[in-house]
């Protein structure tokens, strides 16, 4: 498929995760793509999603540079997205 996509930033358009910034770790098939970032999806337990649920964003992270160790690379993960800006989107509850 496109191996060329590995790596870029993307942003959920759809589902309970919209708004949220991943990288693509993996791609599955034609349509679909593994997700990760670093905090409420891990390397060790990708997202799996659909590209056309998705928003392709400016910026890529070399995932082939990542730490073997899944922790050391969901931290790697987390800080490369927040060093380039993207904020995830947050609901505050009212009580």
């Amino acid at each position: 498929m496109h191996n060329d996509i590995i790596g870029s930033i993307v942003t959920s358009k759809a589902g309970r995760d919209k708004g949220r910034t991943f990288v693509v770790t993996a791609t599955e098939g034609e349509e679909f793509v593994m997700l990760a970032d670093g905090e409420t999806r891990r390397v060790s337990r990708p997202k799996k999603k659909k590209l056309k649920h998705l928003s392709f964003e400016e910026g890529r992270l070399e995932v082939t540079k990542l730490p073997e160790d899944a922790m050391l690379a969901d931290a790697a993960i987390r800080k490369s997205l927040s060093s380039l800006g993207y904020k995830d989107k947050t609901v505050s509850k009212e009580e």
